[in-house]
């Protein structure tokens, strides 16, 4: 299923001061060396200990410099440290390396989206899906990449196929119900952020899309009756109703 997503550090150009390891010159032992460090890595980026989960990848890419999943994973460590021009780096290696895995293209197109080059992303993410139809997180993707682009027609289409993958996914039908209204499709919009909120009825930020979504399709009556039974509440939520429906203002939603 889709879920909500992305110390010390270790200078790049060290990785270029360990003598080069050719294929001949490797093992069996080598490789599940590799793997290993490869595997233990991703739980240390789960676990945000990006400096060590860095060196791991590092000596893993020593044993099997061939190998391009410690290549991407290192990319994903450099991105959350944003610091996505290293990550770039690791990650053209590993797709030079394995041009025909959706998944690192659909790692590419992530990159792509932190450098706010969106019309790379978006070829990337159109490889992935290609290479694989089926692959959810890739339409997901291709999807907020359309957004950022402002082609919301596009992005319609992506998130469509997606939800049609994962018709439960609350981000998949969150960001179809935010695509649907700068159409001006505000009845499908109204009707995919109510299903966020009925899975996850304390979730503010779809309760603030829902009050734009009906302030901008007239609808003042409703946001005025969604402040009405949160007033009593005293609470932040409430006050920024309150400033949406006295005021005018409209939140911006970002992918």
């Amino acid at each position: 299923m889709l879920t909500d997503h992305i110390h010390k550090l270790v200078p790049f150009a060290l990785i270029f001061l360990v003598p080069y390891v050719t294929y001949s010159q490797m093992t069996v032992g080598d490789e599940l060396r590799a793997e290993d460090l490869n595997q233990q890595a991703n739980i240390l980026i789960k676990n945000t200990a990006l400096n060590e989960a860095i060196e791991l990848l590092e000596r893993a890419i020593v044993l099997r410099p061939d190998y391009p999943s410690p290549y991407f994973n290192i990319g994903t460590a450099y991105l959350l440290l944003k610091q996505p021009e290293t990550a770039k780096r690791y990650m053209t290696k590993g797709i030079a390396l394995s041009p025909a895995s959706p998944e690192g293209h659909n790692q590419m197109g992530v990159m792509f989206i932190k450098l706010a080059q969106y019309n790379a992303a978006v070829s990337h993410f159109q490889k992935s899906v290609k290479l694989k139809p089926d692959y959810t997180l890739a339409l997901y993707n291709l999807g907020i990449a359309y957004t950022y682009l402002d082609k919301f027609r596009d992005a319609i289409s992506a998130f469509e196929r997606a939800k049609e993958l994962e018709p439960e996914s609350t981000n998949i039908r969150f960001q179809l119900g935010v695509v649907y209204a700068r159409q001006s499709r505000f009845a499908d919009a109204i009707a995919e952020v109510n299903y966020v909120i009925k899975a996850h009825p304390d979730d503010e930020t779809a309760r603030l899309t829902l009050c734009q979504i009906y302030l901008l399709s007239n609808k003042r009556e409703a946001a005025i009756e969604m402040y009405n039974s949160f007033k009593t509440s005293n609470s932040e939520f409430a006050r920024k109703l309150f400033g949406l429906i006295s005021h005018g203002l409209v939140i911006s939603v970002t992918p």
